[in-house]
């Protein structure tokens, strides 16, 4: 269970970065960038107004791209490839 205060500092956080950020494009790693980032799957990015790149990482360390799971029936997952 994470503790309270780190997950308050957190969304506080995170949120600070992001509300009100729209997407602007939607794509997935270029083999480039996968090599850069010594990873074996490409991550979906997501691309906000601001030019802050979304990914996600197998864990906090970024030892490889993961997927994101959606609450849309019709899209489950976003998977790696």
């Amino acid at each position: 269970m994470p503790d309270k205060s780190a997950k308050k500092y957190w969304e506080k956080e995170v949120a600070r970065h992001l509300v009100g950020r729209q997407i602007r494009s939607v794509r997935y790693m270029t083999d480039q960038e996968v090599k850069d980032a010594s990873w074996f799957h490409a991550a979906v990015i997501i691309e906000l107004d601001d030019k802050t790149l979304l990914y996600p990482m197998a864990d906090d360390e970024g030892n490889d791209a993961g997927s994101l799971g959606t609450n849309n029936k019709d899209l489950q997952v976003i998977p790696v490839i």
